[in-house]
């Protein structure tokens, strides 16, 4: 029973959480919508170690729903993979990305590209320890 009660304490968590993306939803979602929907480009989407594998899935999503989009991880953007971003891609990625560490990254893809780029909103993941716990 502990086990099902956990599954079903987790998805009233979720539950909460996704309500709560909802709230967030503004001007600025609507016009990266408008703004991928009227390329001719790709979606480019980045990131690094977790971000990165979130990044390669929503590639892969979109890919087989019919939006051309490509994975570019930001070490080899910075040894001469920048190339393979045109002016009509979009480049995104996540809020690690657009950190102060990240900057010489960030720099080589407005020099090196007029590809718009869209850093997505952070969002906060609940850790799998906050909602189950051993027993």
């Amino acid at each position: 029973m502990l086990i099902i009660k956990q599954a079903v304490e987790v998805l009233k968590i979720e539950t909460e959480d996704i309500l709560k993306l909802a709230e967030r939803i503004d001007d600025n979602f609507s016009e990266m919508v408008e703004l991928i929907c009227r390329s001719k480009g790709r979606l480019i989407l980045s990131g690094i170690g977790k971000s990165g594998l979130v990044g390669r899935k929503i590639v892969a999503t979109l890919n087989s729903t019919g939006t051309r989009s490509l994975f570019l991880h930001p070490a080899e953007a910075m040894h001469g993979d920048l190339g393979i971003v045109g002016s009509d891609d979009i480049f995104i990625a996540p809020p690690t990305a657009v950190k102060p560490t990240n900057s010489m990254f960030w720099y080589r893809v407005s020099e090196k590209s007029d590809a718009p780029s869209l850093p997505l909103p952070e969002i906060k993941i609940r850790p799998w320890q906050d909602t189950v716990t051993s027993s």
